[in-house]
Formats: C-alpha cells, sequence, structure tokens
C-alpha cells in the first residue's frame, strides 16, 4: 500500500493529456508555459503510481456506489467525475470523510488543470500555495452544507484563501467583484443553486453563470461550453446578475 502524506500530491498521463485538452479548448492565458510545473510533474509521475496500484480500491468503490460501477481504475473514477460531477463528488468526498485517503486525492487529480490554471494567472503565489489551499479546501469540504457546485466552490475558496493573505491586485479585485454579487451571506455557488430552485434563473442559466463566474472560463471556451454564442453568453449573464441584485433580499441569512 503507498503511503499517501497529508500534502503529497500526485498526477497522471490522463492527467497530462487532461491538461493537455484544457489548454487547446481555450485557456490561452497559460500560453508561454513550455512544460508542465516541476510540480505537476511529480503528481503525473506519482498518480501513475496508484493508478497501477489501486485497482482493488475502485473494485470496492464500484460495488458500494452505483455511480462508480464499471470503473476499473482511478483514472476511469477521473471520467466519471467529468461525466457526472456533483454527485460522483459527493460520493467521493463521503469516502474521503470516511477515511479512504485514495478519494480526496482522485478530488485533487481532477481539479490539477484548474489548480495549475488559477496558479498561472497569479503572479504572486505558486502552484504550491494553490495547491496546499485546494487540498485543505477537499479534506474539509463542508458537503452537508454545500452538496452543489462542488469543485467551483473549493476554487472560490481556495483563491479567496491565498488571496486573503495580502492585499489584492487591482485584476484581483475585479474577478472578486465579479464572483461576490453581494450574496448576502450565503457562498456564491449556494446561492446560485438557490436562485434555480426559487425560480428566479433556470438551470441553463446557471450553467453559464457556473462556468463564467466560479470556473473563471474564458468567454469563448465558456460560449463553446454551454452552447452559445459569446454575446448570448454576455446576455445571459448580465440579465441574470440584475435579476440576483433586484432579489437580493432571498438570499440573507
Amino acid at each position: 500500500m503507498i503511503d499517501i502524506k497529508l500534502l503529497s500530491f500526485a498526477g497522471s498521463a490522463a492527467a497530462f493529456k487532461g491538461w493537455q485538452r484544457f489548454a487547446q479548448s481555450g485557456f490561452r492565458t497559460l500560453k508561454g508555459m513550455a512544460s508542465l510545473p516541476r510540480d505537476v510533474n511529480r503528481l503525473i509521475n506519482e498518480w501513475q503510481e496508484l493508478n497501477r496500484r489501486c485497482d482493488r480500491v475502485v473494485a470496492e468503490w464500484a460495488g458500494e456506489s452505483e455511480l462508480l460501477d464499471g470503473c476499473r481504475c482511478l483514472d476511469d473514477v477521473l471520467a466519471a467525475i467529468s461525466a457526472n460531477r456533483d454527485p460522483v463528488l459527493r460520493e467521493l468526498l463521503r469516502l474521503g470523510a470516511a477515511g479512504d485517503p485514495f478519494a480526496h486525492r482522485t478530488i485533487l487529480q481532477w481539479m490539477l488543470p484548474k489548480v495549475v490554471a488559477a496558479a498561472r494567472k497569479d503572479a504572486r503565489n505558486g502552484l504550491k500555495v494553490y495547491l496546499a489551499e485546494v487540498w485543505l479546501g477537499i479534506i474539509t469540504y463542508p458537503l452537508l452544507r454545500r452538496p452543489h457546485s462542488i469543485a467551483a466552490n473549493i476554487m472560490l475558496d481556495a483563491r479567496k484563501r491565498v488571496w486573503a493573505a495580502m492585499p489584492p491586485t487591482a485584476e484581483q479585485q475585479a474577478v472578486i467583484a465579479s464572483d461576490s454579487i453581494d450574496p448576502g451571506g450565503f457562498a456564491v455557488a449556494d446561492m446560485l443553486r438557490e436562485a434555480v430552485e426559487v425560480g428566479l434563473i433556470s438551470e441553463h442559466t446557471h450553467s453559464v453563470l457556473v462556468v463564467v463566474y466560479l470556473e473563471g472560463m474564458p468567454s469563448q471556451q465558456a460560449a463553446e461550453y454551454v452552447g452559445l454564442s459569446r454575446v448570448a453568453v454576455r446576455r445571459h449573464c448580465s440579465h441574470a446578475l440584475r435579476l440576483l441584485r433586484l432579489n437580493a433580499h432571498l438570499f440573507e441569512v
């Protein structure tokens, strides 16, 4: 059995391919990076080892959860997350909370491209800082209180903790402002989910807001992801934010 230390991060060949797809599909802000950072290469090497040795662990997961039925290796679990994001992440968080270290590690692996992207956009904080904060967010995630938009919540909280350590730049202030939308005490992702449940915005509009404001996708990639034009994405966001501000009293706690 591999000894996974608290902050010993891992990665995979699948992660490398995933990173390439991620970079090629629209995150042009990452241009100029000739190779993956050293810490990510460490993650890749470690995940390859985990993927070779954890078939029994994955078989146990598949036997206990229909969501993971058919998964034979950890890379299969990554694909399951991509296909059914929140339900599979909830299952892995439950397994992790019960003491399974591989469950939390798998979430980190799936989130790795987002972590690298966040670090590349921040000239003052390195990748290790973001990895540590995302790992902390995963192992302490309040699943009962925040069961939706899990990955977005983890990334947003990690980014805010990183920035809280020093005054944000003007660019970071703009991102904070776009993420906040005056939620009145709600986490942003929770507020957006609540807005769907009360009929204020549609599921489709919710998806647009999540990829733009929580996932941080550039407008062109967000448009491709949700199947709209860039202009339509902007209109969805503008209309939805106006509705949220006009109905801010619904989200007071």
